[in-house]
């Protein structure tokens, strides 16, 4: 999906009130700070709907980790992949 078939998806979600409160949008990508300020004039939403809309939501961005068992150039190396899932759901738990 490009960032442009996202923002209608997004814009839809508001004119069918699927936001505010009650939900949490997470959005998976690279976005620019002001990314909801870009406006599709297909979908007719303005700059303070979309405000609205994503108020509140998550964006994720990929984690790139070295798979290998040598140190990075920080000196530090990498946990075994269930080692970190582990630690990741024990961080998770902790919230619950």
């Amino acid at each position: 999906m490009t960032g442009l078939q996202a923002e209608g998806v997004r814009q839809a979600a508001y004119k069918q009130k699927v936001y505010g409160r009650q939900y949490v949008w997470f959005l998976i990508g690279w976005y620019e700070d002001d990314w909801y300020t870009f406006i599709d004039k297909a979908h007719n939403c303005t700059v303070a709907e979309m405000k609205e809309a994503v108020e509140g939501h998550l964006t994720t961005e990929a984690l790139m980790l070295n798979q290998g068992a040598e140190p990075t150039i920080s000196g530090m190396v990498t946990l075994p992949i269930t080692l970190f899932k582990t630690f990741i759901i024990y961080q998770i738990n902790l919230y619950l």
